[in-house]
């Protein structure tokens, strides 16, 4: 009876003239339709309730009627404002908009989260779940869960994402495939809009399986095709590319059979012949879905079955918001300067609603407190120029000058990119090889320098690195367009992506990327034929590479000043040996080559070379046997087919810094040469499934830093005392392994980062983590079905900063223990039901001090 009239009575409130004349002035709309959908649904299923979840509802009730109240006092205030309007400052006025703001963000976050617990009742009423086994549990449970999508911040766009939720789900009956276009300006947030829809709670229910594909410079429907199947089976599969289209047509509908699916095809540029060739190979399947964001209004006319949703700019206090945001980490040093909050207004007036103008000045801006850098962005002569109609161009270009000049080459190289995805570990490579990095006292070494290249331009919103993980937790990151565009625009011409055999490049061209999906790769173009001072030839398109040796041996004939060589994606049979004549050749890529069986002997005469890359060459018999002259050598990649790696070629390469073991399936041993790694920092080892055992040798890599063991599935690390010399290790990665003993050892002093990943036998935190009390800072735990705790002395790792927990279906609980991890920032856990729930309602008491908490994909604060 309490819960009926507590129920009944925010119901009244929800509708009541006061609370829905704020909702609309603060686009909270849709989120208290939502909570009025879902509380009515609640109050039906609890009359019927089987699995105790009532108790839950009460408290969902309660926080409710909190919210409520609080709603009606700062309702109260406002009206008494405009009395005391007249008695302030500008200054104080402006205070009250913040703290408007501040609440009005405040009150959406608590709605939001109120109704992802809604949502999750719901789940506890599932007819007949509680008759299923664990394992279908979780895939009724989970069965909705989209692939991986990186958090987001977001202002002012509720409104919009209820708008075209609404369209979705009263669409899912159509007995024809839907489709509705998203269509903006570049930087006014499609994608942004398209994840909130992605990742909504109603969406997830309603479609079993949600596609994402970044549809980014692709225009190809088998393309198109190859990553959306990529997509919905988490890049789990063969090599998609010598398919004919009814081979992929009859992969896609065998992985959608019986599914429904949401597909997002984001930023998609296509002709309309290409369209209809994609279409036939979605036909077919009741309800689904395909959501298309893109900036050509001719591709959103030529795809939408439905109205296209035109998204305009923000609001300018979501603007301003946004802009604080990137200025300063909690906003706390423009909220102490009235000039500077002042200023900063005017700025994102002339954002003109962009958010991504927003983004790039206000981080151009981060703890800059100096007035004077404000009023050189307010002031500055590009407003003035009649360029701001392309406003989100002209922020970059402000920011961009705002850059010294090391960051600027930096960036400028970087559009050699076309993909948006980017390893940085291979962005750094390549700015070495150019040799653009550099150091005045040189006494860093040059991969730590790029990196803090790479952190300088990140934040400023130059890159923007991904929160989803890379499959081989590789950190990633993207460039947007308009970055390129920059990029590009910068680089004075020197770098050239050739999308015809028939495109005259200059001669003054050094950088060439080769970016269509038509091009053979059989034949050089005619038009470089005369670019004998090519620095980087480049294929940086997933799928795209040369396809014969006589393409090789044109390019090393015809460019004996080449820097980089990215010859990766191949299917040619040789590598010349006429490689050995790119004398000042300093990165080499042949990788995903699925036909090469041998490396010449002459690679080992380029005496320049930094990186070479040969993983994922899955019939490449051995390496070189002469090593001993690639004294350079600081990166090696590798896939071969061997038993064991031969000592002299490993212990010859004494300048490495990064070596990486992929994929090799008969691999038995390590090499015992790597006790002469003493430069070693990095180590992967990734999918040898034959490989039992780690070399006692590697005690001796006093150097390293990371170590990767993932995907070795005879492997046990039963042998921890093998690696006691290893002193400096900061982070480690352990992933597919069949278990991971918890032996006392006194090594790991100095690690920083812990990740532990698809452990079927995996129930509990080995001890020897706590040797690391004070230095770890990121533990992240993922896909352990059998993790049953955190234990007690989790407490007395104190240097924690981050936590994530992902798919630890048998989690219950937090240790007490967390309450005094004081310097705790981050806390994550997705797909973990009991926890989740847990720590809405009993440990939420124990995490109150964590400033942010992902549950499910929701900011809960």
């Amino acid at each position: 009876m309490e819960i009926a009239f507590t129920a009944h009575d925010i119901l009244e409130r929800i509708t009541s003239k006061r609370v829905c004349e704020m909702a609309l002035r603060w686009n909270l709309q849709g989120h208290l339709d939502e909570m009025q959908l879902h509380l009515k649904s609640a109050m039906q299923e609890s009359f019927h309730d089987q699995n105790g979840a009532v108790e839950l509802l009460r408290n969902a009730l309660s926080k409710a009627d909190k919210i409520f109240d609080e709603l009606e006092v700062h309702t109260l205030q406002s009206q008494m404002q405009p009395l005391r309007r007249l008695e302030l400052s500008k200054v104080r006025n402006f205070f009250c908009s913040v703290e408007v703001l501040a609440f009005r963000v405040q009150i959406g976050s608590r709605i939001r989260n109120l109704n992802s617990r809604l949502v999750e009742l719901q789940i506890h009423w599932m007819p007949n779940l509680h008759q299923l086994g664990p394992s279908d549990q979780r895939e009724r449970i989970l069965m909705h869960r989209p692939n991986p999508v990186e958090h987001i911040d977001v202002f002012g766009r509720e409104n919009d994402k209820e708008k075209i939720v609404e369209v979705l789900l009263g669409l899912t009956n159509e007995s024809a495939m839907s489709v509705m276009p998203v269509f903006g300006i570049g930087g006014i947030g499609k994608t942004t809009l398209a994840k909130m829809v992605y990742n909504d709670a109603r969406v997830m229910r309603q479609f079993q399986l949600q596609i994402w594909v970044n549809a980014s410079r692709v225009s190809d429907a088998n393309k198109l095709v190859e990553k959306a199947i990529k997509s919905a089976l988490g890049n789990e599969v063969e090599d998609l590319r010598n398919l004919n289209e009814a081979e992929l047509q009859m992969i896609f509908h065998k992985v959608l059979l019986k599914r429904t699916y949401l597909l997002v095809l984001d930023d998609l540029w296509i002709d309309e012949g290409h369209w209809n060739e994609l279409m036939r190979f979605l036909a077919g399947g009741h309800g689904n879905m395909i959501l298309v964001t893109t900036r050509s209004e001719s591709v959103a006319s030529i795809a939408g079955t439905v109205p296209t949703y035109n998204l305009g700019g923000l609001l300018d206090d979501d603007c301003l918001a946004l802009f604080m945001r990137k200025a300063s980490a909690e906003g706390e040093e423009i909220q102490n300067s009235p000039n500077l909050l002042s200023i900063g207004a005017e700025i994102t007036k002339k954002c003109e609603g962009v958010p991504l103008d927003a983004v790039v000045l206000g981080s151009s801006l981060y703890k800059e407190t100096s007035q004077c850098h404000w009023e050189w962005i307010r002031d500055h002569r590009i407003w003035d120029s009649g360029q701001s109609a392309i406003s989100t161009l002209s922020a970059l270009k402000i920011s961009y000058e705002k850059l010294p000049c090391y960051l600027k080459v930096c960036l400028a190289y970087s559009s050699v990119f076309l993909e948006s995805d980017i390893q940085i570990d291979k962005l750094i490579q390549l700015w070495m090889a150019q040799g653009i990095i550099h150091s005045s006292t040189g006494c860093h070494e040059p991969e730590e320098i790029g990196m803090q290249y790479f952190e300088e331009l990140r934040s400023r919103s130059f890159f923007l690195e991904m929160e989803g993980t890379h499959p081989l937790f590789i950190p990633v990151c993207k460039m947007h367009d308009f970055v390129h565009y920059i990029a590009e625009a910068v680089v004075d011409g020197e770098c050239s992506a050739i999308l015809s055999h028939s495109q005259n490049i200059p001669k003054y061209v050094r950088h060439i990327a080769f970016s269509d999906y038509n091009l053979s790769g059989k034949e050089l173009p005619r038009s470089l034929s005369d670019h004998s001072m090519l620095r980087t030839i480049f294929f940086p398109v997933e799928g795209v590479g040369p396809t014969s040796t006589s393409f090789v041996e044109t390019c090393i004939s015809r460019f004996k000043h080449l820097r980089l060589l990215d010859l990766s994606d191949s299917c040619f049979e040789v590598l010349p040996n006429s490689i050995e004549e790119l004398k000042h050749l300093k990165y080499l890529d042949v990788s995903a080559n699925r036909y090469m069986r041998s490396l010449p002997n002459a690679i080992c005469k380029l005496q320049n070379l930094q990186t070479l890359r040969v993983a994922y060459c899955t019939k490449l018999e051995v390496l070189p046997s002469y090593a001993e002259n690639m004294i350079n050598l600081r990166h090696l990649y590798m896939t071969t087919r061997q038993e064991v790696f031969s000592d002299n070629v490993i212990g010859c390469l004494g300048a490495l810094r990064s070596l990486h073991i992929y994929s090799c399936r008969n691999l038995v041993s390590v090499s015992e040469g790597l006790q002469h790694l003493t430069s070693l920092m990095t180590l992967a080892i990734v999918d040898c499934p034959r490989l039992t055992f780690l070399p006692s040798s590697m005690k001796y890599l006093i150097a390293l830093k990371s170590l990767y063991i993932i995907d070795c599935e005879e492997l046990t690390l039963l042998e921890w005392q093998d690696i006691e010399g290893i002193k400096m290790l900061r982070s480690l990665v352990i992933g597919g392994l069949p278990q991971l003993e918890s032996k006392d050892v006194q090594c790991l002093r100095s690690l920083q980062s812990l990740v532990i990943s698809g452990l079927p036998h995996f129930v509990a935190l080995p001890r020897w983590l706590e040797g690391a009390a004070c230095t770890l800072r990121h533990l992240r735990v993922e896909r352990c079905p059998n993790f049953m705790a955190f234990p007690e002395w989790l407490g007395d790792l104190t240097g924690l900063e981050q936590i994530e927990v992902l798919e630890c279906l048998k989690l219950s609980l937090l240790p007490e223990g967390i309450r005094g991890l004081t310097n705790l920032k981050v806390l994550t856990i997705d797909s973990c039901p009991k926890l989740s729930e847990a720590c809405q309602s009993m440990d939420k008491a124990k995490i109150n001090h964590i400033a942010k908490i992902i549950i499910d994909r929701v900011f809960i604060k």
